[in-house]
């Protein structure tokens, strides 16, 4: 009688991808939407509520690079400048760079997303790690709420969802969308135990976070 292959802890499942440096490739591929959305991550194989999904990935950077960065950095790459808070300090993660890695096009969708953003640490460095927060099917675009209330692609995503059906919205986040509407917000991610589960805690970004480290896509002031 066959044995059923026991599903490895969510945690452990992260740390490993996150110390590889590698996304899940037979389980994820990326798809152009459309001329709005762009581009988005899409679930080739079915994840289980709390299981890890996905890395945001790019370089560890403290809070003094990131903003020399923001002032040399061309607008449409600043947005990829992920900000959180880690030991009472203000870190970022530089995905600015177009290196194959899925987390940096994964969508935004601040009503309905079906992932949420953790903090883990591994090798004594801070991973934004992406975990289910309920069964997610094949085929289904991967999306996250980035928190706040001041992305610009929202707004326009409502206006056109209104004009076709106003009781239908959807709230991408893509390359090609914040290359033209930046803005910016700062993430508290929450740190991750070995016992926790991935999904019993509220969204860790949080107005309050934001407004103690503010930060631009475009330039620090």
């Amino acid at each position: 009688m066959a044995t059923r292959r026991r599903r490895k802890p969510p945690l452990q499942d992260a740390i490993e991808y996150a110390a590889r440096g590698v996304d899940k490739m037979a389980e994820l591929e990326v798809e152009y939407i459309n001329s709005f959305k762009g581009r988005g991550v899409f679930a080739k194989a079915h994840f289980s509520k709390g299981d890890f999904v996905v890395e945001y990935r790019g370089q560890l950077i403290n809070h003094e690079e990131s903003v020399r960065r923001r002032k040399t950095y061309h607008r449409a790459c600043t947005v990829f400048m992920f900000d959180f808070q880690w030991k009472e300090k203000t870190w970022c993660i530089d995905a600015t760079q177009e290196d194959g890695s899925f987390g940096r096009l994964v969508n935004d969708d601040h009503k309905r997303p079906n992932c949420k953003m953790k903090r883990i640490i591994t090798e004594a460095k801070p991973h934004l790690c992406l975990f289910a927060l309920r069964d997610i099917q094949t085929g289904e675009e991967i999306t996250y709420n980035y928190g706040g209330n001041d992305w610009p692609w929202r707004k326009q995503a409502e206006e056109q969802s209104c004009a076709a059906d106003p009781c239908d919205t959807e709230d991408p986040r893509t390359a090609e969308k914040m290359a033209e509407s930046p803005s910016s917000s700062v993430m508290q991610a929450e740190e991750q135990s070995c016992a926790a589960d991935p999904c019993d805690t509220e969204d860790p970004r949080t107005a309050e976070k934001m407004a103690e480290s503010p930060s631009s896509c475009h330039a620090v002031q």
